[in-house]
């Protein structure tokens, strides 16, 4: 259970992470949630349809996928 939150906590960060940096680079609430969403559809085509994002855990760092920090 406690892994789980921890999980779902990190996707968290990452999705609040990404937002606030759209939303300073775009500067528009509409244009950062656009590009957010190109970029999410990227990722999908890139990495496959998955549910959740896996991620890994080394040396206290969360990364995305095994070959992109």
């Amino acid at each position: 259970m406690i892994l789980a939150l921890k999980r779902y906590l990190v996707l968290f960060r990452g999705m609040l992470t990404t937002f606030l940096v759209a939303l300073r680079c775009y500067k528009s609430i509409f244009k950062a949630i656009t590009a957010i969403r190109r970029h999410a559809d990227f990722r999908k085509k890139v990495h496959g349809h998955q549910r959740y994002p896996k991620y890994y855990h080394a040396n206290g760092k969360y990364f995305m996928s095994m070959n992109i920090p």
